[in-house]
Protein backbone atom coordinates (compact mmCIF):
# COMPACT_ATOMS: atom_id res chain seq x y z
CA UNK A 1 0.00 0.00 0.00
CA UNK A 2 1.39 3.70 -1.15
CA UNK A 3 2.55 5.92 1.79
CA UNK A 4 4.14 8.46 0.17
CA UNK A 5 3.96 9.86 -3.68
CA UNK A 6 6.36 12.58 -5.19
CA UNK A 7 4.70 14.02 -8.45
CA UNK A 8 6.85 15.51 -11.05
CA UNK A 9 7.98 19.02 -10.64
CA UNK A 10 6.77 19.84 -14.48
CA UNK A 11 2.67 18.39 -14.17
CA UNK A 12 0.82 21.44 -14.28
CA UNK A 13 -2.80 19.48 -13.52
CA UNK A 14 -4.18 16.58 -11.79
CA UNK A 15 -7.90 15.43 -12.10
CA UNK A 16 -10.78 15.68 -9.81
CA UNK A 17 -10.74 12.18 -7.67
CA UNK A 18 -6.98 11.92 -8.38
CA UNK A 19 -5.91 10.81 -5.09
CA UNK A 20 -9.76 10.25 -3.22
CA UNK A 21 -9.70 7.57 -0.73
CA UNK A 22 -6.06 6.70 -0.64
CA UNK A 23 -6.36 6.03 2.79
CA UNK A 24 -3.10 4.64 3.19
CA UNK A 25 -1.07 7.61 2.01
CA UNK A 26 0.81 9.12 4.59
CA UNK A 27 3.08 12.14 2.50
CA UNK A 28 2.26 13.92 -0.99
CA UNK A 29 4.46 16.33 -2.66
CA UNK A 30 2.61 18.29 -5.05
CA UNK A 31 4.29 19.58 -8.56
CA UNK A 32 6.13 22.39 -8.43
CA UNK A 33 4.13 23.91 -11.49
CA UNK A 34 0.54 22.57 -10.37
CA UNK A 35 -2.15 25.20 -10.85
CA UNK A 36 -4.80 23.71 -9.10
CA UNK A 37 -5.52 21.62 -6.94
CA UNK A 38 -9.13 20.30 -8.19
CA UNK A 39 -12.71 19.20 -6.04
CA UNK A 40 -12.31 15.96 -4.35
CA UNK A 41 -8.67 15.69 -5.20
CA UNK A 42 -7.59 14.24 -1.95
CA UNK A 43 -11.37 13.56 -0.79
CA UNK A 44 -10.57 10.26 2.39
CA UNK A 45 -7.22 10.14 2.07
CA UNK A 46 -7.43 9.99 6.04
CA UNK A 47 -3.74 8.71 6.72
CA UNK A 48 -2.76 11.71 4.95
CA UNK A 49 -0.19 13.76 7.60
CA UNK A 50 2.03 15.68 5.36
CA UNK A 51 1.31 17.66 1.90
CA UNK A 52 3.87 19.28 0.19
CA UNK A 53 2.96 22.18 -2.26
CA UNK A 54 4.49 24.59 -5.16
CA UNK A 55 4.25 28.22 -5.42
CA UNK A 56 1.84 28.11 -8.66
CA UNK A 57 -1.55 27.24 -7.31
CA UNK A 58 -4.28 29.71 -8.08
CA UNK A 59 -6.74 27.68 -6.80
CA UNK A 60 -8.51 24.80 -4.04
CA UNK A 61 -11.37 23.42 -5.12
CA UNK A 62 -14.45 22.21 -3.33
CA UNK A 63 -13.66 19.52 -0.32
CA UNK A 64 -9.80 18.91 -2.24
CA UNK A 65 -8.84 18.00 1.84
CA UNK A 66 -12.55 16.87 2.73
CA UNK A 67 -12.10 14.11 5.27
CA UNK A 68 -8.28 13.81 5.46
CA UNK A 69 -8.71 13.15 9.63
CA UNK A 70 -4.83 13.22 10.48
CA UNK A 71 -3.68 15.90 8.39
CA UNK A 72 -2.43 18.40 11.34
CA UNK A 73 -1.74 21.53 9.50
CA UNK A 74 -1.75 23.06 5.67
CA UNK A 75 0.14 25.88 4.11
CA UNK A 76 -1.10 27.42 1.01
CA UNK A 77 1.21 29.90 -1.10
CA UNK A 78 0.51 33.25 -1.64
CA UNK A 79 -0.53 32.72 -5.19
CA UNK A 80 -3.90 30.96 -4.35
CA UNK A 81 -6.68 32.86 -5.65
CA UNK A 82 -9.67 31.34 -4.52
CA UNK A 83 -10.39 28.32 -1.92
CA UNK A 84 -13.61 26.94 -2.86
CA UNK A 85 -16.36 25.89 0.61
CA UNK A 86 -15.50 23.06 2.60
CA UNK A 87 -11.90 23.03 1.17
CA UNK A 88 -11.29 21.41 4.36
CA UNK A 89 -14.38 19.80 5.78
CA UNK A 90 -13.87 17.40 7.99
CA UNK A 91 -9.80 17.94 8.75
CA UNK A 92 -10.36 17.02 12.35
CA UNK A 93 -6.77 17.14 13.39
CA UNK A 94 -6.16 20.73 11.77
CA UNK A 95 -4.24 22.36 14.87
CA UNK A 96 -2.44 25.24 12.16
CA UNK A 97 -3.07 27.11 9.11
CA UNK A 98 -1.22 29.21 7.22
CA UNK A 99 -3.69 30.88 4.48
CA UNK A 100 -3.16 33.95 2.28
CA UNK A 101 -6.77 35.40 3.04
CA UNK A 102 -9.51 34.53 5.13
CA UNK A 103 -12.73 32.89 2.98
CA UNK A 104 -12.96 32.46 -0.43
CA UNK A 105 -10.68 35.10 -1.44
CA UNK A 106 -9.10 38.32 -1.00
CA UNK A 107 -10.65 41.50 -0.26
CA UNK A 108 -14.38 40.42 0.96
CA UNK A 109 -16.04 41.34 4.27
CA UNK A 110 -19.63 40.89 5.60
CA UNK A 111 -20.31 37.82 2.89
CA UNK A 112 -20.65 34.57 3.44
CA UNK A 113 -17.66 34.29 1.77
CA UNK A 114 -15.06 35.61 3.63
CA UNK A 115 -16.08 33.75 6.76
CA UNK A 116 -13.13 31.67 8.13
CA UNK A 117 -15.98 29.07 8.33
CA UNK A 118 -16.10 29.21 4.40
CA UNK A 119 -13.58 26.77 3.82
CA UNK A 120 -15.08 23.82 6.17
CA UNK A 121 -18.35 22.16 6.67
CA UNK A 122 -22.05 22.48 7.61
CA UNK A 123 -22.37 19.16 8.54
CA UNK A 124 -21.39 17.31 12.11
CA UNK A 125 -18.25 15.42 12.18
CA UNK A 126 -16.52 13.94 14.50
CA UNK A 127 -13.67 15.72 16.29
CA UNK A 128 -15.05 19.34 14.62
CA UNK A 129 -16.56 21.93 16.98
CA UNK A 130 -19.93 23.49 15.95
CA UNK A 131 -19.15 28.08 16.07
CA UNK A 132 -22.08 30.02 14.82
CA UNK A 133 -21.22 33.31 11.92
CA UNK A 134 -22.85 36.13 10.75
CA UNK A 135 -22.95 37.39 6.98
CA UNK A 136 -25.01 39.94 5.47
CA UNK A 137 -27.02 39.20 1.56
CA UNK A 138 -28.69 42.10 -0.20
CA UNK A 139 -30.35 41.96 -3.38
CA UNK A 140 -31.62 44.94 -5.27
CA UNK A 141 -34.40 45.78 -3.19
CA UNK A 142 -32.92 45.14 0.91
CA UNK A 143 -30.31 43.33 2.79
CA UNK A 144 -30.56 40.76 5.46
CA UNK A 145 -28.40 39.17 7.84
CA UNK A 146 -28.28 35.79 8.57
CA UNK A 147 -26.31 32.93 11.13
CA UNK A 148 -23.92 30.25 9.70
CA UNK A 149 -23.33 27.22 11.49
CA UNK A 150 -19.88 25.23 10.31
CA UNK A 151 -18.13 22.91 12.00
CA UNK A 152 -14.27 23.14 12.70
CA UNK A 153 -11.74 21.65 13.68
CA UNK A 154 -11.86 21.17 17.43
CA UNK A 155 -7.94 21.26 18.23
CA UNK A 156 -7.09 24.08 15.66
CA UNK A 157 -4.89 26.41 17.44
CA UNK A 158 -3.17 29.16 15.26
CA UNK A 159 -4.21 30.57 11.94
CA UNK A 160 -1.68 32.67 9.82
CA UNK A 161 -3.01 34.95 7.35
CA UNK A 162 -0.21 35.97 5.04
CA UNK A 163 -1.20 37.85 1.68
CA UNK A 164 -4.42 40.18 2.69
CA UNK A 165 -5.71 43.75 2.70
CA UNK A 166 -8.03 43.50 5.33
CA UNK A 167 -9.45 40.70 8.28
CA UNK A 168 -13.13 40.78 7.03
CA UNK A 169 -16.40 41.56 9.14
CA UNK A 170 -16.53 38.85 11.65
CA UNK A 171 -14.43 36.31 9.91
CA UNK A 172 -13.20 34.63 13.25
CA UNK A 173 -16.30 35.50 14.94
CA UNK A 174 -17.09 32.86 17.76
CA UNK A 175 -14.19 30.52 16.73
CA UNK A 176 -13.68 30.09 20.62
CA UNK A 177 -11.16 26.82 19.74
CA UNK A 178 -8.13 29.36 18.27
CA UNK A 179 -4.97 30.46 20.29
CA UNK A 180 -2.95 32.47 18.11
CA UNK A 181 -3.49 34.24 15.26
CA UNK A 182 -0.53 35.84 13.30
CA UNK A 183 -1.48 38.76 10.36
CA UNK A 184 1.47 39.04 8.77
CA UNK A 185 0.40 40.52 5.70
CA UNK A 186 2.27 42.93 4.59
CA UNK A 187 -0.21 44.93 2.62
CA UNK A 188 -3.28 44.86 5.50
CA UNK A 189 -4.81 47.72 6.24
CA UNK A 190 -7.68 47.26 8.66
CA UNK A 191 -9.85 44.74 10.79
CA UNK A 192 -12.99 45.19 9.95
CA UNK A 193 -15.84 44.82 12.75
CA UNK A 194 -16.64 41.94 14.95
CA UNK A 195 -13.51 40.31 13.05
CA UNK A 196 -12.33 38.07 16.54
CA UNK A 197 -15.33 38.33 18.54
CA UNK A 198 -16.13 36.23 21.26
CA UNK A 199 -12.52 34.15 20.50
CA UNK A 200 -12.39 33.23 23.86
CA UNK A 201 -9.49 31.23 23.96
CA UNK A 202 -7.64 33.54 22.09
CA UNK A 203 -4.70 34.27 24.10
CA UNK A 204 -1.78 36.32 21.15
CA UNK A 205 -2.37 37.91 17.90
CA UNK A 206 0.35 39.63 16.37
CA UNK A 207 -1.02 42.29 13.87
CA UNK A 208 0.77 43.55 10.65
CA UNK A 209 2.88 46.17 10.40
CA UNK A 210 0.50 48.61 8.04
CA UNK A 211 -2.18 48.04 9.80
CA UNK A 212 -4.17 51.22 10.29
CA UNK A 213 -7.53 50.64 11.90
CA UNK A 214 -9.32 48.71 14.50
CA UNK A 215 -12.73 48.29 13.94
CA UNK A 216 -15.83 48.04 16.11
CA UNK A 217 -15.96 45.29 18.90
CA UNK A 218 -13.11 43.60 16.56
CA UNK A 219 -11.38 41.81 19.76
CA UNK A 220 -14.61 41.95 22.39
CA UNK A 221 -14.93 39.52 25.02
CA UNK A 222 -11.99 37.71 23.79
CA UNK A 223 -11.63 37.20 27.19
CA UNK A 224 -8.02 35.16 27.98
CA UNK A 225 -6.30 37.75 25.28
CA UNK A 226 -3.17 38.58 26.78
CA UNK A 227 -0.63 40.16 23.70
CA UNK A 228 -1.41 42.16 21.05
CA UNK A 229 1.48 43.37 19.19
CA UNK A 230 0.03 47.03 18.10
CA UNK A 231 1.71 48.30 14.81
CA UNK A 232 3.60 51.62 14.48
CA UNK A 233 0.65 52.77 11.70
CA UNK A 234 -2.21 52.07 14.27
CA UNK A 235 -4.12 55.12 13.65
CA UNK A 236 -8.01 54.31 15.14
CA UNK A 237 -9.27 52.17 17.68
CA UNK A 238 -13.34 51.43 17.15
CA UNK A 239 -15.76 51.63 19.30
CA UNK A 240 -16.03 48.53 21.64
CA UNK A 241 -12.71 46.89 20.10
CA UNK A 242 -11.03 45.53 22.77
CA UNK A 243 -14.03 45.61 25.44
CA UNK A 244 -14.22 42.58 27.65
CA UNK A 245 -11.07 41.65 26.97
CA UNK A 246 -10.15 40.96 30.77
CA UNK A 247 -6.93 39.46 31.06
CA UNK A 248 -5.18 41.94 28.52
CA UNK A 249 -2.13 43.82 30.91
CA UNK A 250 -0.32 46.39 28.92
CA UNK A 251 -0.95 47.95 25.32
CA UNK A 252 1.87 50.94 24.11
CA UNK A 253 0.88 52.72 21.34
CA UNK A 254 3.05 55.22 18.51
CA UNK A 255 2.20 58.67 17.99
CA UNK A 256 0.04 57.37 14.62
CA UNK A 257 -3.06 57.13 16.94
CA UNK A 258 -5.39 59.74 16.92
CA UNK A 259 -9.03 58.34 17.92
CA UNK A 260 -9.90 55.96 20.32
CA UNK A 261 -13.54 54.91 20.24
CA UNK A 262 -16.35 54.77 22.40
CA UNK A 263 -15.76 51.97 25.73
CA UNK A 264 -13.08 50.93 23.20
CA UNK A 265 -11.05 48.94 26.83
CA UNK A 266 -14.00 48.77 29.07
CA UNK A 267 -13.90 46.42 31.43
CA UNK A 268 -10.69 45.30 30.35
CA UNK A 269 -9.87 44.49 34.51
CA UNK A 270 -6.34 43.75 33.87
CA UNK A 271 -5.19 46.26 31.98
CA UNK A 272 -2.56 48.60 34.39
CA UNK A 273 -0.53 49.88 31.67
CA UNK A 274 -1.52 51.73 28.84
CA UNK A 275 0.53 54.20 26.22
CA UNK A 276 -1.41 56.01 24.52
CA UNK A 277 0.95 58.10 22.41
CA UNK A 278 1.42 61.60 21.85
CA UNK A 279 -1.12 62.18 18.48
CA UNK A 280 -4.70 61.29 20.49
CA UNK A 281 -7.12 63.92 20.33
CA UNK A 282 -10.41 62.20 20.73
CA UNK A 283 -11.11 59.63 23.22
CA UNK A 284 -14.85 58.50 23.54
CA UNK A 285 -17.10 57.97 26.35
CA UNK A 286 -16.40 55.38 28.80
CA UNK A 287 -13.30 54.01 26.60
CA UNK A 288 -11.51 53.25 29.53
CA UNK A 289 -14.67 52.33 32.10
CA UNK A 290 -14.35 49.72 34.65
CA UNK A 291 -10.47 49.05 33.91
CA UNK A 292 -9.94 48.77 37.65
CA UNK A 293 -6.74 47.85 37.97
CA UNK A 294 -5.35 50.67 35.61
CA UNK A 295 -3.70 53.11 38.41
CA UNK A 296 -1.86 55.85 36.27
CA UNK A 297 -2.23 57.27 32.57
CA UNK A 298 -0.22 59.79 30.94
CA UNK A 299 -3.27 61.74 29.03
CA UNK A 300 -1.96 62.66 25.34
CA UNK A 301 -1.14 66.54 25.22
CA UNK A 302 -3.13 66.65 21.70
CA UNK A 303 -6.81 65.69 23.77
CA UNK A 304 -9.27 68.26 24.07
CA UNK A 305 -12.38 66.81 26.75
CA UNK A 306 -12.26 64.01 28.84
CA UNK A 307 -15.34 62.35 27.34
CA UNK A 308 -18.64 60.80 29.68
CA UNK A 309 -17.27 58.20 31.57
CA UNK A 310 -14.39 57.86 30.28
CA UNK A 311 -12.15 56.55 33.52
CA UNK A 312 -15.04 55.86 35.53
CA UNK A 313 -14.28 52.98 38.31
CA UNK A 314 -10.66 52.67 37.42
CA UNK A 315 -7.79 52.60 40.26
CA UNK A 316 -6.38 55.72 38.56
CA UNK A 317 -4.18 57.56 41.85
CA UNK A 318 -2.99 60.94 40.39
CA UNK A 319 -4.17 62.63 36.74
CA UNK A 320 -2.19 65.36 35.22
CA UNK A 321 -4.83 66.77 32.91
CA UNK A 322 -3.49 68.19 29.53
CA UNK A 323 -3.40 71.98 28.49
CA UNK A 324 -6.08 71.44 25.87
CA UNK A 325 -8.85 70.16 27.73
CA UNK A 326 -11.31 72.44 27.70
CA UNK A 327 -14.62 70.42 28.80
CA UNK A 328 -14.65 67.15 31.84
CA UNK A 329 -17.89 65.41 31.00
CA UNK A 330 -20.46 63.80 33.10
CA UNK A 331 -19.28 61.00 35.20
CA UNK A 332 -15.62 61.43 34.01
CA UNK A 333 -14.10 60.02 36.55
CA UNK A 334 -16.53 58.89 38.90
CA UNK A 335 -16.07 56.20 41.23
CA UNK A 336 -12.20 56.59 41.22
CA UNK A 337 -11.93 55.30 44.44
CA UNK A 338 -7.88 55.79 44.92
CA UNK A 339 -7.95 59.25 43.03
CA UNK A 340 -5.88 61.32 45.21
CA UNK A 341 -4.97 64.64 42.84
CA UNK A 342 -6.19 65.85 39.85
CA UNK A 343 -4.44 68.69 38.36
CA UNK A 344 -6.96 71.32 36.30
CA UNK A 345 -5.15 73.55 33.38
CA UNK A 346 -6.19 76.64 32.61
CA UNK A 347 -8.11 75.75 29.36
CA UNK A 348 -10.99 73.87 31.53
CA UNK A 349 -14.26 75.82 30.89
CA UNK A 350 -16.37 73.13 32.21
CA UNK A 351 -16.23 70.33 35.06
CA UNK A 352 -19.39 67.97 34.21
CA UNK A 353 -22.65 66.37 36.28
CA UNK A 354 -20.73 63.49 38.64
CA UNK A 355 -17.72 64.08 37.08
CA UNK A 356 -15.61 63.07 40.25
CA UNK A 357 -18.60 61.90 42.20
CA UNK A 358 -17.29 59.15 44.80
CA UNK A 359 -13.66 59.94 44.41
CA UNK A 360 -13.01 58.60 48.33
CA UNK A 361 -9.32 59.68 48.36
CA UNK A 362 -9.34 63.21 46.66
CA UNK A 363 -8.04 65.05 49.74
CA UNK A 364 -6.91 68.78 48.50
CA UNK A 365 -8.72 70.50 44.95
CA UNK A 366 -8.01 73.56 43.14
CA UNK A 367 -10.28 75.01 40.36
CA UNK A 368 -8.85 77.64 38.63
CA UNK A 369 -10.82 80.80 37.10
CA UNK A 370 -11.32 79.05 34.01
CA UNK A 371 -13.93 76.75 34.80
CA UNK A 372 -16.95 78.51 34.57
CA UNK A 373 -19.49 75.75 34.90
CA UNK A 374 -19.26 73.28 38.02
CA UNK A 375 -21.84 70.59 37.20
CA UNK A 376 -24.47 68.72 39.30
CA UNK A 377 -22.66 66.61 42.07
CA UNK A 378 -19.91 67.15 40.36
CA UNK A 379 -17.52 66.16 43.25
CA UNK A 380 -20.17 64.30 45.60
CA UNK A 381 -19.08 62.14 47.89
CA UNK A 382 -15.47 62.70 48.47
CA UNK A 383 -15.60 61.90 51.61
CA UNK A 384 -11.80 62.81 51.74
CA UNK A 385 -11.72 66.58 50.87
CA UNK A 386 -10.43 68.67 53.32
CA UNK A 387 -9.22 71.40 51.60
CA UNK A 388 -11.02 73.27 48.88
CA UNK A 389 -10.20 76.13 46.50
CA UNK A 390 -11.95 77.71 43.35
CA UNK A 391 -10.35 80.42 42.11
CA UNK A 392 -12.05 83.93 40.74
CA UNK A 393 -13.70 83.64 37.40
CA UNK A 394 -15.68 80.28 38.30
CA UNK A 395 -19.92 81.59 37.95
CA UNK A 396 -21.67 78.69 38.44
CA UNK A 397 -22.23 75.94 41.55
CA UNK A 398 -25.06 73.49 40.24
CA UNK A 399 -26.96 71.12 42.87
CA UNK A 400 -24.73 68.90 44.78
CA UNK A 401 -21.62 70.43 43.63
CA UNK A 402 -19.78 69.28 47.00
CA UNK A 403 -22.58 67.17 48.54
CA UNK A 404 -21.75 64.72 51.02
CA UNK A 405 -17.97 65.92 51.46
CA UNK A 406 -17.89 65.12 55.10
CA UNK A 407 -14.33 65.87 55.86
CA UNK A 408 -14.59 69.67 53.64
CA UNK A 409 -13.24 72.10 56.78
CA UNK A 410 -11.89 74.54 54.60
CA UNK A 411 -13.98 76.21 51.32
CA UNK A 412 -12.24 79.41 50.00
CA UNK A 413 -14.97 81.05 47.57
CA UNK A 414 -14.62 83.60 44.58
CA UNK A 415 -16.62 86.53 44.11
CA UNK A 416 -17.29 85.45 40.89
CA UNK A 417 -20.08 83.25 41.52
CA UNK A 418 -23.56 84.11 40.29
CA UNK A 419 -25.35 81.04 41.53
CA UNK A 420 -24.79 78.33 44.09
CA UNK A 421 -27.43 75.58 43.85
CA UNK A 422 -29.41 73.25 46.15
CA UNK A 423 -27.31 71.55 48.56
CA UNK A 424 -24.02 72.55 46.76
CA UNK A 425 -22.39 71.68 49.99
Amino acid sequence: MVESIVLPPEMTTISEYAFAECSSLKELVLPEKLKSLPSYALRGCTGLKKITSGEDITSVGYSAFGGCTSLPEISLPKSVLSISSGAFAGCSSLTNMVLPFVGSSRGYSKTQESLLAHVFSETAEAGMSPITQHYYYSNYYSGTWYDKTSYLPAGLKRVEITDETLVGYGAFENADMIEEVVLSSEQMKSIEAKAFQNCKSLRRVELATGIERIDESAFENCIVLEDVAIPESLAEVGLGAFRGCEELSSLSFSSALTTIGEEAFRDCRSLSQINLGAGVETIGRGAFLGCDSLKDLALPLALTQISESMLAACRIERLSIGPAVTNIQANALANCSNLVSVTFPPSVREIGEQAFANCESLEILRIPGSVKRIGANAFSGDRALTDLAIDEGVELLENGAFRDCESLGTAALPDSLTQIGVSSF
